[in-house]
């Protein structure tokens, strides 16, 4: 429309410069638009890419009208049917394919909605088997390995309290369950050997002095017998004289 308002050639050709800087950058974006269209998209998109070759061609050659002859020669060559046809075929190409793409976003916003929503299902499903099995190994361990240490504690608890005659479980085991166990029966089978040789010593003492004691009174006695044999010898011998 500026080409066509315009008084002159000299006027006609500043619009003429921004419609041509304009359709090249059309054409740009036809391209750059060409290289991520998908193959069962080609053949729709080849048709509109011509189209759209159509309409710059026509806009340059009504540039070069309306700046080499006159702007009422650009009017002439740019107002017409064939113009508004190929214009109206573009839009009707550009509206059908907008609709085509809406459509696929939806389709895919639509997927992605679906695949968020099996993804929390999943999600939620492995949450929960793994908060199974983290109860499940919980009580594994417990019955394979904390419930056997509380067990050889106490026996430990028991034998530091004096208590000799203690059988420490666990002991054909192969692990370390197994070993500590072991362990364990060495230093009660110490204890009890400790006992034992205590009362060993014990019973030995008093023995010694039982015996030491027997001796005393006997040690006494026989002081006793002598003394009164002595007394007797001498009242015999005063008894003589």
């Amino acid at each position: 429309r500026g080409i066509y308002m315009s008084p002159d050639v000299a006027t006609a050709k500043r619009f003429g410069d921004g419609l041509l800087k304009f359709n090249a950058r059309i054409g740009d974006v036809v391209k750059e638009w060409q290289g991520s269209v998908a193959p069962h998209d080609r053949d729709r998109f080849d048709a509109f890419a011509k189209r759209i070759g159509q309409f710059q061609e026509f806009r340059r050659e009504l540039v070069r009208r309306g700046t080499e002859i006159s702007p009422a020669a650009g009017r002439e060559w740019g107002d017409n049917e064939a113009n508004r046809s190929v214009r109206s075929a573009l839009n009707k190409d550009i509206d059908e394919l907008a609709k085509l793409y809406a459509a696929r976003s939806q389709a895919i916003y639509a997927q992605v909605e679906t695949g968020i929503g099996q993804t929390a299902f999943w999600m939620a499903l492995l949450g929960a088997a793994a908060l199974l099995l983290a109860g499940i190994g919980a009580i594994l361990i417990w019955r394979s390995l904390v419930r056997q240490l509380a067990g050889i504690t106490r026996v430990t608890q028991a034998i530091a309290a004096g208590e000799n005659d203690v059988a420490v479980p666990y002991q054909e085991r192969r692990d370390e369950i197994g070993r500590l166990a072991l362990s364990v029966a060495v230093f009660e089978q110490a204890m009890r050997r400790n006992d034992e040789l205590a009362r060993t010593v014990s019973s030995e003492g008093e023995a010694r002095a039982r015996r030491q004691e027997i001796t005393a009174h006997e040690i006494d006695r026989f002081s006793t017998d002598v003394e009164s044999t002595l007394a007797q010898l001498s009242s015999l011998a005063e008894g003589v004289r």
